[in-house]
């Protein structure tokens, strides 16, 4: 779903940094500075997206610097990429927790993502 997006944004001429294109390279201070050059952060949620490092420290550095985080979703609970929005702020790092609040979710943008529609059909 990430990638997808990043792929997408990229080609309408975004720039877009996703993750996977860092190959656990990137440092602390790397991903930080990255972070600051944005204009907003994407938090693209999906299974075990909390877990990781990298995601956990551009969080803090958003939060820290103040940039607008977008929070993108799977919508369907049909689809393999779909995250109960509960179950995330449940696992989400303490610090964001806030995000989810109910009265938050009315900013967050519903994805349909077509690589898992193929796949369920």
């Amino acid at each position: 779903l990430a990638a997808a997006l990043a792929r997408e944004l990229q080609s309408l001429g975004f720039a877009a940094l996703y993750d996977d294109d860092l190959q656990g390279a990137a440092d602390e201070d790397a991903m930080y500075d990255d972070v600051a050059e944005s204009s907003c952060f994407c938090l693209v949620v999906s299974h075990g997206v909390f877990a990781s490092r990298a995601v956990r420290t551009e969080l803090q550095a958003a939060m820290d610097l103040e940039i607008p985080i977008l929070v993108v979703y799977e919508e369907r609970p049909s689809s393999a990429a779909f995250v109960d929005l509960s179950d995330a702020a449940d696992t989400a790092p303490r610090f964001i927790r806030g995000l989810f609040d109910v009265a938050q979710r009315e900013r967050f943008i519903p994805f349909r993502h077509r690589f898992f529609d193929k796949q369920i059909m």
